[in-house]
């Protein structure tokens, strides 16, 4: 039986009580299409990308303030220069007396 046009409200329930499909596809689902998930997890990854640049500029800006805090002032680069330069005498001292022992 061919029909033109769409069927009565009655006849849709008549086929869909006889259907051995009744009671599955009575709810309707709203599905991600792919083109959502795509926005979905390319909004994601700009998110991802945005929070590691900004992490990274928290880093580097943390660097650059602690390579200023760890300048030393002019005492203490004084003080470090001139225990080098004590530890270079004594240095050379016992290599010349070690050397100079072994030597006789």
């Amino acid at each position: 039986m061919s029909r033109i046009g769409p069927i009565t409200e009655e006849k849709r329930a008549a086929i869909m009580q006889r259907s051995r499909y009744r009671g599955r596809f009575d709810t309707p689902v709203d599905r991600d299409s792919a083109f959502e998930m795509l926005k979905q997890r390319t909004e994601e990854t700009q998110r991802q990308t945005q929070l590691s640049a900004q992490h990274a500029e928290e880093e580097k800006k943390a660097q650059s303030t602690a390579r200023t805090s760890r300048r030393q002032t002019p005492m203490e680069a004084f003080i470090s220069s001139t225990v080098r330069a004590i530890g270079s005498q004594i240095e050379r001292q016992l290599f010349r007396s070690l050397l100079g022992s072994l030597k006789r």
